[in-house]
């Protein structure tokens, strides 16, 4: 949790390659993602007919040029059905189709969607045979005069048109609400790109950036390295200062019932208070990021006709999702408390101290 690792953004998000890929899968054969198979219509060198392709899942590799995404879509089990120059039908046909386009963050209503938006420029399409449909196709293209490799241009061109005009886009995230409001755990805006660790670790990932008010800042050019931890596939890093003075100083101070500007920013007591539950004086304060937690150290006095307490606490906060909302966790408080009662006896004062639960003219404190 460190604003200068999330390039100034209140959150940031890190999705790996290979979770990418478990989830392209999950959505595929889901029915989701991309089409199981198209059917295009073929019209070039005086040849007509129609390419039935059948899809198998996905692969996306992030081997590109921020914030380019490549998806790599096998195919087997298809057809050529030629109807002219005379009807032939030509399979089993299988390859690859590899579309290269970049990662958008698009907006929906109020909702922004991560995708490679086909409609927003054209993206590169390649098209590549097996060597067995390479062979089938052979007597065909010699006879239209066509040679492999023009063939699968061609076929890359049928592609590009149904990517743009029928297919459109394709999603890889879910719809996800944004607004413009007062509550720093809603979410304001996104950014997107993509990192192609080019080290032996090959640690590829998308990143999000997210801000989650209008004044918030960030680069997401700033992000040049996975840090989601070994094992792992995906990693949430928050701002410790959006996270203590944004989340957790309004909150607290709604708790005790005092205004907002009795703590500093990002979250220390600037004066005494009333203790919450209204028994004794809260005088200090402060919480601080140590690790992947909050710790909390505080201390709070009372008093009364003859005696007196004073209580250091301590204790941690943890911070987690669940369900797309934030988690707040508390461990249960580690308390020192010295309290003093004096009282009157002969000639004399005797004091009183929780700390040995003896009183001071014993041994101990002679």
């Amino acid at each position: 949790m460190a604003l200068d690792r999330t390039s100034g953004f209140d959150m940031l998000v890190q999705i790996s390659e290979s979770e990418l890929n478990s989830q392209l899968e999950t959505a595929f054969l889901a029915g989701g993602i991309f089409p199981p198979a198209i059917s295009v219509p073929i019209s070039s060198g005086g040849v007509t007919g129609t390419a039935a392709l059948n899809f198998d899942t996905p692969v996306a590799d992030l081997d590109r040029p921020r914030p380019r995404m490549g998806l790599t879509i096998p195919f087997d089990g298809s057809q050529l059905e030629i109807t002219a120059p005379l009807p032939l039908t030509v399979s089993p046909l299988g390859g690859d189709i590899t579309i290269v386009d970049s990662i958008v963050m698009r907006t929906e209503g109020s909702t922004q969607i991560a995708s490679m938006d086909f409609t927003a420029g054209a993206p590169d399409v390649s098209v590549t045979f097996d060597s067995d449909s390479a062979s089938r196709l052979a007597p065909l293209l010699s006879a239209a005069g066509l040679t492999i490799n023009q063939a699968q241009n061609m076929m890359a061109g049928i592609v590009l048109n149904q990517l743009q005009n029928d297919i459109q886009r394709l999603d890889l995230t879910p719809p996800i609400p944004v607004t413009d409001d007062s509550d720093a755990t809603t979410v304001f805006d996104i950014d997107v790109t993509t990192i192609n660790d080019t080290s032996t670790l090959d640690s590829d990932c998308i990143t999000f950036g997210i801000r989650m008010a209008s004044d918030s800042g960030g680069n997401i050019n700033g992000v040049n390295a996975s840090m989601i931890p070994a094992g792992s596939g995906s990693l949430v890093m928050m701002s410790n200062f959006w996270l203590l003075a944004k989340v957790m100083r309004p909150r607290l101070a709604r708790q005790m019932g005092i205004p907002v500007d009795n703590f500093d920013t990002p979250l220390r007591l600037n004066r005494s208070v009333p203790a919450p539950g209204g028994d004794g004086t809260l005088t200090n304060l402060e919480a601080r990021v140590e690790g992947n937690r909050i710790a909390v150290s505080g201390r709070a006095t009372d008093s009364g006709t003859g005696w007196s307490a004073v209580s250091n606490f301590s204790f941690y906060i943890d911070i987690g999702f669940s369900g797309g909302s934030i988690t707040i966790t508390a461990t249960e408080p580690n308390v020192d408390t010295v309290g003093m009662a004096g009282f009157s006896g002969p000639g004399r004062i005797v004091w009183w101290d929780r700390r040995c639960h003896c009183c001071r003219n014993c041994s101990r404190h002679r």
